[in-house]
C-alpha cells in the first residue's frame, strides 16, 4: 500500500502548497488523471482515505468438468495474495467448502510442472489454487462465472481485520479473467499430478488404479500427455503395492 503523499509549501509560490493544481510554477504539479482511481475501493483508516487496489480472482475450465481458480495481488500480478483465514477456513469447514464448490485447496502449477512460487520473493511458498468439480454440463461461462462469484463474495465477507490484523484487513476482491481456451485442455494444465492423480481417483471410486491405467481416452482428459498419465498412475500402484522402487516421481 502505497504512503500518503505529504505536501509541502516549501519552495512553492507565495505559500501554495504543491498540488493546489494551479498553474504559475514548475513545482506545482498537475492534477492526477481520474483514470488512475479506476476500478479501485476507497478505505477509511482514522482521518486518511487510502486507496485499496482489490485483488484479482482468475478462474479457468478444464476437461472433465473441472474448474480451477487463484487470486493475484492488486499490486504485484507475480504474487498470490495471501488469504491465510480464507484458506485455513476451506479446509476445515467441510459444510462451506461444499457450500461453495470447492473440491480442494492446492497450488498452481508452475511452468516446470512443480509448484509454482507464492512470489518471486518467497520460492518456499505455494501459490494456492481452488479446484471445483463442476460437471461438464455446467463447465460453460455462466457456470464458471457463479462458481467465481461465491468464492469471491466469501473471500470479501472475510477480508476484516479481525481475520486479517495486519494492515486495515485484507484487500477487496472482485472478478477476474475467465482463462478457459477455446479447445478445453485436460487438468493437468493447471493442476500438479497429485492432484490429478486425486481427480481421477475420486472421478472413478469403482475402479482400481490398474483398470483406469488401460483408459487411454479417460487419462487424456485429465492429462495432456497419456504415457506421463501413466506413468503417475504407476507409480502409485507401485507405492501401494508397497514397492518402492519406481523410475518416477509424482510432481508437486
Amino acid at each position: 500500500m502505497g504512503k500518503a503523499s505529504t505536501f509541502s509549501t516549501k519552495n512553492s509560490p507565495k505559500g501554495k502548497q504543491k498540488g493546489s493544481g494551479k498553474s504559475g510554477s514548475k513545482n506545482v504539479p498537475s492534477p492526477v488523471p481520474k483514470s488512475a482511481f479506476k476500478k479501485a475501493v476507497w478505505k477509511k483508516a482514522g482521518n486518511l482515505k487510502i486507496l485499496k487496489k482489490p485483488d484479482l480472482l482468475h478462474y479457468i475450465g478444464n476437461q472433465p468438468g473441472v474448474m480451477t481458480m487463484f487470486l493475484v495481488d492488486g499490486y504485484n500480478d507475480k504474487k498470490d495474495s495471501f488469504r491465510v483465514y480464507d484458506v485455513k477456513n476451506l479446509k476445515e469447514n467441510d459444510d462451506l467448502a461444499e457450500e461453495l464448490q470447492i473440491t480442494s485447496v492446492t497450488f498452481r502449477k508452475g511452468e516446470d510442472g512443480m509448484k509454482m512460487p507464492q512470489s518471486p520473493s518467497k520460492p518456499n511458498f505455494g501459490w494456492r489454487m481452488y479446484v471445483s468439480i463442476i460437471g461438464e454440463n455446467n463447465n460453460t461461462p455462466e457456470g464458471r462465472k457463479a462458481i467465481a462469484e461465491n468464492l469471491k463474495n466469501e473471500f470479501n465477507k472475510n477480508a476484516t481485520k479481525d481475520n486479517y490484523p495486519w494492515g486495515d484487513g485484507a484487500n477487496p476482491v472482485v472478478l477476474g479473467k475467465d482463462l478457459t481456451s477455446d479447445m478445453m485442455g485436460p487438468c493437468d494444465d493447471a493442476m500438479l499430478d497429485k492432484d490429478v492423480l486425486e481427480l481421477i481417483l475420486l472421478a472413478y471410486p469403482e475402479n482400481s488404479a490398474d483398470e483406469i491405467l488401460e483408459w487411454e481416452a479417460v487419462i487424456s482428459e485429465f492429462w495432456g500427455d497419456i504415457e506421463h498419465g501413466q506413468d503417475v498412475l504407476r507409480n502409485h500402484i507401485n507405492k501401494q503395492m508397497g514397492n518402492d522402487e519406481s523410475s518416477y516421481e509424482i510432481l508437486s
